[in-house]
């Protein structure tokens, strides 16, 4: 067998190895801060997923997010920027393999995190249902999410974070 050919089954069998627990693993988690009088909450919901072939490794999660305000003054907050951060432990360079849509989505690589952003103004809810795709890796494992939410009020500006 040539060099190439054998890396190739060496990587594809680590991958196979290192994703075969994560058939469907579901994570949870929220949190809260008072402001204004009232609080806020951002949340998430999701299943992380993997499959892997002679390359690489897709991995992703599917599920929900939200960042809701649930005072009444101000009713509207000036904007709400939510953010989905997903990471993973793993092998190779990490890349998004399904660009966000959603109010002025956008996405950033930092190793093997990716932050999904998402901002509105004079709005109380950001709800966003996850479908993230990640591709380029030769194997992943220790996938983990959480949500953090920066909630603006004219000039003031609080930040909560989900567990």
């Amino acid at each position: 067998m040539n060099k190439k050919f054998m890396s190739a089954m060496i990587s594809s069998v680590l991958a196979a190895s290192l994703l075969g627990g994560l058939s469907a693993e579901a994570k949870s988690g929220e949190g809260t801060v008072n402001m204004c009088g009232s609080s806020t909450k951002t949340s998430y919901s999701c299943t992380f997923w993997g499959q892997s072939n002679f390359w690489d490794v897709w991995w992703g999660a599917d599920g929900s997010s939200r960042t809701f305000w649930y005072g009444s003054n101000p009713f509207y907050l000036t904007s709400i920027t939510h953010q989905d951060i997903i990471s993973c432990t793993g092998l190779g360079s990490l890349s998004i393999g399904i660009t966000p849509s959603g109010p002025n989505a956008s996405s950033s690589i930092s190793g093997h995190s990716v932050t999904y952003s998402y901002t509105n103004y004079n709005t109380y809810l950001i709800s966003v249902q996850l479908h993230y795709k990640h591709t380029g890796m030769l194997a992943a494992w220790n996938y983990d999410m959480y949500t953090h939410a920066t909630l603006q009020d004219g000039s003031t500006f609080y930040n909560v974070y989900s567990n």
